[in-house]
C-alpha cells in the first residue's frame, strides 16, 4: 500500500510478496502457475495425469536441486538440465511441492471434475491469505489466454500479440510522427513498446537498430528535443505495416535439437561457402 508502480523500489518490494504468495499456492497444490510483477497465470492439470505429471516434477527437482537458483537482471529463475546447444533448461520454481487434487473441495461443474482445481480454489486461498485480487480481469480456465499482453493458444501453440497491445503501439507510433523532435523519455518509451512485441514478432529485432542508434545519441543531453536517427521511419513504416497485417504471432516449440551443418565462410571481398553433410561437401 505504501509504494506506488513507477517508483524503482516498488517492484521489487511487491516481488517479496507475490512470490511468497505463489510458494504458498504450490505448497497447497495448486499449480503449475507463474508470475511477473502483479501479473499471475495458473494452469491445471486433468487429474488423469496428475500422477504422471507429479513424476515429471520430482525429476525436475532432481535436477534443479544441482544447479538452484539463478538471478538474470531482476528475474529469477531456477536451473534444469543443460540442453543440446548448450544452454540451461529454466523454470519458475523448484518443482519440490507436488500438485494436489482438489477436486472435491467445494461443490463444482461435470467439466471442472476433470481437472486438480478450479478458479473457486485459488479464490478461497486467496480470501485466507488476503489476496485482493481485481476481479474484473479474471480469465475462465480455456485453452487460450492473455498473459503479459500476449495472447496464448496452448492448442495450436502460438503466441501472438493481443489486439489492445497492436492497437496502443500503433497509436504510439501514430503520437511519435506528430511530431520532429523527441526527447530520450520518448525514444525509451517507444522502443521499450515495439521491444516488448519482439517476443511474438521476432524479425521486430533488426528493426529496432535506428531507435537503438537514436537513444545512445540522445543520452547526451536527454531533455534536449533532438531529431532522431534517419532510418527511424523506414523501421516504423515496417512496424505499423506489420501490426496491421495481423502477422504477430510466433510458434510455441519445444527446444530444437542442435546440430552442426560445418558451414564455413572466407574473410575476402567476395563471399565463399563451404557446406559439409556427412561425407558430401558442396562449395
Amino acid at each position: 500500500m505504501c509504494t506506488a508502480f513507477g517508483a524503482t523500489p516498488s517492484a521489487g518490494a511487491y516481488g517479496h510478496i507475490a512470490d511468497a504468495g505463489a510458494k504458498i499456492f504450490r505448497y497447497r497444490g495448486i499449480g503449475p502457475l507463474d508470475k511477473w510483477v502483479n501479473n499471475h497465470i495458473f494452469f491445471r492439470i486433468c487429474k488423469e495425469f496428475l500422477e504422471e505429471y507429479n513424476r515429471n516434477r520430482t525429476s525436475w527437482n532432481r535436477e534443479i536441486t544441482k544447479l538452484g537458483q539463478h538471478q538474470t537482471r531482476s528475474r529469477l529463475w531456477y536451473g534444469g538440465r543443460t540442453l543440446d546447444n548448450g544452454s540451461i533448461e529454466e523454470f519458475s520454481e523448484d518443482c519440490s511441492q507436488p500438485l494436489k487434487d482438489l477436486s472435491n473441495n467445494s461443490p463444482r461443474s461435470e467439466h471442472d471434475r476433470l481437472f486438480s482445481y478450479n478458479l473457486q480454489d485459488i479464490n478461497d486461498e486467496s480470501m485466507l491469505l488476503g489476496i485482493l485480487w481485481q476481479f474484473s480481469k479474471d480469465q475462465p480456465f480455456t485453452q487460450s489466454t492473455i498473459y503479459i499482453g500476449f495472447h496464448w493458444d496452448l492448442a495450436l501453440r502460438i503466441v501472438s500479440l493481443s489486439q489492445p497491445k497492436v492497437s496502443k503501439y500503433l497509436m504510439a507510433i501514430h503520437s511519435w510522427r506528430k511530431k520532429q523532435t523527441h526527447v530520450l523519455q520518448e525514444v525509451l518509451e517507444l522502443y521499450s513498446k515495439l521491444m516488448h512485441a519482439c517476443a511474438a514478432i521476432t524479425r521486430g529485432r533488426a528493426y529496432l537498430t535506428s531507435l537503438k542508434r537514436t537513444i545512445a545519441v540522445f543520452r547526451i543531453k536527454p531533455l534536449l528535443p533532438q531529431r532522431p536517427d534517419k532510418e527511424v521511419e523506414h523501421d516504423l513504416n515496417w512496424w505499423s505495416e506489420t501490426l496491421q497485417s495481423g502477422g504477430v504471432s510466433h510458434p510455441i516449440r519445444p527446444p530444437a535439437q542442435f546440430a552442426r551443418p560445418n558451414a564455413f565462410s572466407d574473410a575476402s571481398l567476395g563471399i565463399g561457402i563451404g557446406i559439409v553433410i556427412g561425407e558430401r561437401w558442396c562449395a
